[in-house]
């Protein structure tokens, strides 16, 4: 069966990127999960899943190792505060690299519960995210702890920053999906609104004001004022129309949206800031659940399930989205699940 993710939403330095932040192991058997991370350097990725996987790429998603850790739990997502900090998030567990991502040790999680979704909105303050629980960093992601004003009763499966104060959280709730906002860096979260009967897996950030939501069924929403009102761009179709997993902008009017469904995978492209969709024809592959950019023109899905003989996981972009070709080189792990920072570029 499928479990159910949790999309990473990521930004990367805001200092070395001159204020434009980048977001939204071989260990045969395992399965990677969805969190893939652009790194500074603008060739770095790093994707994380099932059993602790880990595994990292340097020319832009074309060629992946696979990074040794001692975690065997489920990761969720991954996010970098700079070209070295980053941490990875899943089952109860928190991983942190100083290095890039060539080594990860654990640090102390404040639950034992699933954590769905990591963001950076600097280089030391972070949030992280999941059912009925927010937690925070001060410093780049060593220690934890509960945020004391925020909803509860909510499964939260995304979270992303478009500046340092403004935030969104996405997911579901007893009634459907959810929307969150902070607009104090994540010290207290507001209900914005509540989208029924639908979930809500995504969320990433184009402008510092301007962001898009997607989720169960196709639904897809977008905001232009930080969250605080949205519109409905794509309604939710019926139960065989396939849901988006993940979103991704790889520069203000570009973006990327991926799931899957009933009848296969869907990639989605929108060049006027998410506002209008078109579907892109892409390699035959599995499940696609996570989709990130690392520069305006280059990006990666990662689909989730078993490796065919000649089929990849990974697929890549080297034109914003418009075309896809499958990475030449995937470690032998089995559900390489899509990962995407689902927060990818945010610009002023």
């Amino acid at each position: 069966m499928l479990k159910k993710i949790a999309l990473c939403t990521a930004l990367c330095s805001l200092f070395a990127c001159s204020k434009t932040a980048i977001n939204g192991g071989s260990n045969s058997g395992n399965n990677l999960k969805e969190s893939l991370m652009p790194l500074n350097n603008n060739n770095d990725l790093v994707a994380v899943g099932y059993d602790g996987v880990i595994i990292r790429s340097i020319d832009s998603g074309n060629t992946w190792t696979t990074i040794k850790t001692s975690n065997t739990k489920d990761l969720y997502s991954v996010a970098f505060s700079s070209a070295t900090n980053g941490v990875a998030v899943g089952a109860g567990v928190i991983e942190q690299t100083v290095d890039g991502g060539q080594s990860w040790n654990s640090v102390a999680s404040p639950v034992t519960t699933a954590i769905k979704s990591v963001a950076f909105s600097s280089a030391l303050n972070g949030i992280a995210v999941g059912p009925s629980a927010v937690m925070k960093t001060t410093n780049g992601g060593t220690t934890w702890s509960f945020v004391d004003y925020a909803p509860t009763g909510f499964v939260l499966n995304a979270v992303a920053f478009g500046s340092e104060k403004n935030g969104i959280a996405v997911g579901s709730g007893s009634e459907g999906g959810v929307i969150l906002q902070t607009t104090d860096g994540g010290q207290t979260w507001n209900i914005i609104s509540t989208i029924e009967p639908v979930s809500l897996s995504s969320v990433a950030f184009s402008t510092a004001n301007d962001a898009v939501a997607v989720g169960q069924y196709g639904i897809i929403l977008s905001t232009t004022d930080a969250g605080a009102k949205w519109e409905t761009v794509q309604n939710a179709g019926s139960i065989m129309s396939p849901s988006l997993y993940s979103v991704a902008f790889s520069a203000a009017k570009n973006g990327v949206a991926v799931g899957f469904g009933v009848y296969g995978n869907v990639i989605l492209q929108t060049t006027n800031g998410g506002t209008v969709w078109s579907s892109v024809t892409n390699p035959v592959g599995n499940s696609f659940m996570s989709v990130a950019f690392n520069t305006p023109t280059n990006g990666v899905v990662l689909g989730y399930g078993l490796r065919a003989s000649g089929i990849e996981s990974i697929i890549k972009t080297t034109d914003g989205g418009t075309s896809w070709t499958q990475a030449k080189s995937v470690p032998a792990v089995n559900n390489i699940v899509s990962v995407a920072t689902t927060q990818a570029l945010l610009f002023n």
